[in-house]
């Protein structure tokens, strides 16, 4: 568990989710089961159905409650019955967690899949080729008993360091668009333009394996704008954030 702090810090950072149910009105608070200091549990939620899914970046433990690791993340999935409860039916992190991968920073969910990201993750697929906090994200199936498994792990065709790969997400259809504000290549992996950022598009071919597609830069990308640090997608359309960004639609002028 992490060091005693002070008890304002101690208040403050377990974290929680509250649900509205269609008249807008609080429907229940949520918290996870074996709640901690500085997990920001509610760091990032998505709903889809009868499932919620809740990241929880700052969580040391795994899904038993044990083997600590200093912000390694978690997700917790709660399911609706019905009638308005909901219960907790797993927590889930990462096959090969780490210290402070901040798994669970972005949380997606769509059909029977749910993808986590891990910004500062450093490893491969295969758990090599380390380029610090480079980032991955993870897909989990449901397998028909809400037994949630990932079944593979994320990270682009060229990856770099402090790319921050899974700082944002989102699932729709077949489709899966990932966002890393801290890549500083263009999509031809060139021209180098310090946090300048990128996101891309991977397609499920319908046998649970998802190539890239693409890799989409902004036309008029500069220095530090982080461009996927949002995003979201439905439809033909993806939109795509650059929350740092300083000019106008047509780059004329620098806004100080």
């Amino acid at each position: 568990m992490k060091r005693q702090l002070q008890f304002i810090i101690f208040f403050l950072l377990f974290g929680s989710v509250h649900l509205f149910g269609q008249t807008w009105e609080e429907a229940i608070k949520l918290t996870a089961s074996d709640r901690g200091l500085g997990d920001n549990f509610g760091a990032s939620v998505a709903v889809y159905g009868n499932y919620a899914v809740i990241g929880s970046f700052g969580d040391d433990e795994d899904e038993n409650g044990l083997n600590t690791l200093s912000d390694a993340g978690s997700a917790n999935i709660f399911k609706n019955d019905g009638s308005g409860n909901w219960t907790l039916i797993q927590k889930i992190v990462a096959s090969d967690r780490a210290a402070i991968d901040r798994f669970g920073k972005s949380v997606t969910i769509y059909d029977n899949y749910i993808v986590v990201g891990a910004e500062q993750h450093s490893l491969d697929e295969n758990g090599s080729n380390q380029r610090i906090n480079s980032g991955c994200a993870y897909i989990f199936k449901n397998d028909g008993n809400d037994n949630w498994t990932q079944i593979k792990k994320i990270v682009p065709s060229a990856r770099t360091s402090y790319s921050l790969f899974g700082a944002s997400l989102l699932l729709y259809e077949n489709y899966f668009l990932i966002g890393a504000p801290g890549n500083c290549y263009d999509e031809n992996e060139a021209n180098y333009l310090h946090d300048t950022g990128a996101a891309y598009i991977f397609k499920n071919d319908e046998n649970d394996n998802w190539p890239q597609l693409q890799k989409v830069v902004g036309s008029d990308r500069s220095e530090d704008a982080q461009f996927g640090g949002t995003v979201s997608i439905t439809n033909n359309y993806m939109v795509v954030g650059a929350i740092y960004d300083e000019y106008d639609i047509i780059k004329t002028s620098k806004k100080i």
